[in-house]
């Protein structure tokens, strides 16, 4: 499917948003898009931002564990 296939696919689908899927698109620079495109797209959207808990790293670079959580 071309580009305009494809961005309207992903919409409707619920792979991502119209401008999720025109940024995929136009940093991609394909002329085909297939299924794996889908995958690759829906994987975009995921991750919006880092956060230190979910790295498990805390701002002044040391590595964090359980304990140092507890009260």
């Amino acid at each position: 499917m071309n580009k305009t296939e494809f961005i309207k696919y992903c919409q409707q689908a619920g792979y991502a948003s119209i401008q999720t899927a025109t940024a995929y698109t136009n940093r991609t620079n394909k002329t085909k898009y297939d299924s794996s495109d889908f995958e690759e797209v829906s994987r975009v959207g995921q991750i919006t931002h880092q956060s230190p808990m979910a790295t498990g790293f805390i701002p002044n670079g040391r590595k964090s564990n359980s304990a140092s959580f507890r009260s």
